[in-house]
């Protein structure tokens, strides 16, 4: 609480150069959820709770918003995935603490049928079929590890703070979150081979639209996923829906290799400090 009210003393603003939509989008959406998870704590003044909500309001939320709408001027498409997910997340985040429906369901719109990489059915670029039924690619799986890992972290935020509300977007598309994990983990932790859809990312370059492509899965550079990223989707999807342990296998595996999940203060490129972590603590269930 003293942490909280001494940023929203001292905050006034997130600036600088486009970046300035990541920071809004991780630090708000991370921010939103600690105050919601001590709005009941009788050692926070009424007062101080309320400067924070508006705080998140007045500095946070014109950011997240901006971008979702505007995307910098340029194409819907031109941001990867993780940028769209973290202002989705703390647009949702935001609602939900300053219990502002109208906001919580602005992120909503966006995830089902927004025209940006945040969309479920764009940042999850591939459901396949045939043997390989149980498993979704991610857009960013031909980029790298790390921000496809971030990616799988965020969408997992928003699911769950969708499920606390009481909409089930894990469920979402026959499980399609699940089987996006299934897809990280086959190929992270158990070091399987996985199909790959390639992708191109259409982007506003220097004059006018330009197009990068993606024709085979990034390489693994010896990680084997682990993260604070795998806790909250196993026991959600195994022990919360009872789905078959065949279907969940390679999120457990993620799940052990990272056991116990700690803060999100790893190193490495994006992803290992993005997510609150804890994900043992807060997730595991009989």
């Amino acid at each position: 609480v003293e942490n909280l009210n001494k940023w929203v003393q001292t905050c006034v603003g997130v600036t600088g150069n486009t970046n300035l939509s990541l920071a809004a989008g991780l630090y708000g959406y991370e921010f939103a959820i600690a105050g919601e998870l001590l709005r009941d704590y009788g050692g926070w003044d009424r007062a101080d709770f309320a400067a924070f909500q508006n705080w998140l309001l007045k500095v946070f939320y014109p950011a997240n918003d901006d971008f979702l709408k505007r995307h910098h001027d340029t194409n819907a498409l031109h941001y990867w995935a993780n940028w769209c997910l973290c202002n989705i997340a703390a647009k949702m985040a935001i609602g939900i603490v300053t219990d502002r429906r109208d906001i919580y369901n602005e992120a909503i719109e966006h995830l089902q049928i927004g025209e940006g990489s945040g969309r479920m059915t764009n940042a999850i670029y591939h459901v396949f079929d045939g043997e390989y039924a149980n498993l979704a690619q991610w857009q960013e799986n031909g980029r790298d590890v790390g921000h496809t890992m971030l990616c799988q972290g965020l969408m997992g935020t928003i699911c769950q703070l969708t499920w606390n509300q009481g909409d089930d977007f894990f469920g979402y598309n026959d499980n399609m979150y699940l089987k996006a994990c299934e897809y990280n983990g086959r190929y992270l932790t158990a070091g399987l081979d996985v199909p790959y859809v390639p992708y191109t990312r259409v982007f506003k370059g220097n004059w006018g639209v330009a197009e990068e492509y993606y024709g085979k899965i990034a390489d693994r550079n010896g990680s084997n996923g682990a993260g604070a990223v795998w806790a909250l989707a196993y026991y959600h999807y195994a022990k919360i829906k009872g789905v078959d342990t065949e279907k969940c296998q390679y999120t457990k595996m993620g799940m052990d290799v990272s056991y116990p999940e700690g803060g999100g203060t790893g190193t490495g490129n994006s992803g290992s400090y993005d997510q609150l972590g804890f994900g043992t603590l807060m997730y595991s269930r009989e």
